[in-house]
């Protein structure tokens, strides 16, 4: 999703700048790329990183990376790195100036309902993905709220759309019974609801939008001064 967000942004007149590995495949972010500030590293080694972040001196910071999201590592021990991971971005977004942090969470968070999960429901995480993502969450808020930034953790569900990696569900069944060929499933005791893709971002509201400048974790952006009405 971090793709789509980068589009939003830049057609909205931000500056944008992302955080690649130097060997990441670009191709999601497609003709936007040359129209991007990239800061080439990993969150493995964040002081690397607060450099070239002060020297961007974002607004925001948009948290979108995670390691170990295929099925088979739910439960590795790679999540934990994850918490260590958005915490320590969190305190350069601050040190770095930005006014906002948002990061991208699971509904993995709450666990099984057998029922469609309300917002306010108890969180009971089953794997050490989900564990991960709701300590990470609730340790980045509250370092938020003591560095004086607005911060918000959006537990996303289920989605897909164009772009997705062919070995997720969605896309693996369009493409086998487009081809005829024979999908493998389980007995489809399962409910699990999907959400198409879509990602609008509302203007701020105010008369004089300011530089929202973030940077994030796979994708950052920026954005210039300009005014708008409400």
């Amino acid at each position: 999703m971090g793709s789509y967000l980068v589009a939003d942004l830049l057609a909205r007149g931000h500056e944008v700048a992302v955080l690649l590995r130097p060997d990441s495949d670009r191709q999601r972010l497609g003709e936007a790329y040359d129209r991007l500030h990239v800061i080439p590293g990993a969150l493995e080694h964040l002081e690397g990183l607060r450099g070239a972040l002060a020297a961007f001196a974002p607004d925001a910071v948009v948290h979108m990376a995670w390691r170990g999201v295929a099925g088979s590592d739910r439960n590795s021990p790679v999540q934990a790195a994850n918490v260590a991971d958005t915490v320590g971005l969190a305190v350069l977004a601050a040190d770095a100036g930005a006014r906002i942090f948002v990061g991208a969470g699971s509904q993995a968070e709450y666990g099984p309902y057998d029922r469609a999960i309300r917002e306010d429901d108890i969180p009971r995480p089953t794997t050490l993905y989900g564990t991960a993502k709701l300590t990470a969450g609730s340790m980045a808020l509250r370092l938020c709220e003591e560095r004086g930034l607005r911060a918000a953790w959006l537990r996303i569900f289920s989605t897909y759309g164009p772009k997705d990696a062919d070995y997720w569900l969605i896309p693996s069944m369009i493409r086998n019974l487009r081809s005829g060929q024979h999908m493998a499933l389980t007995a489809c005791e399962q409910r699990w609801g999907f959400c198409t893709r879509v990602m609008r971002l509302r203007p701020s509201g105010s008369r004089s939008r300011k530089r929202l400048r973030a940077a994030s974790s796979t994708s950052a952006a920026r954005r210039r001064r300009r005014c708008a009405r409400r």
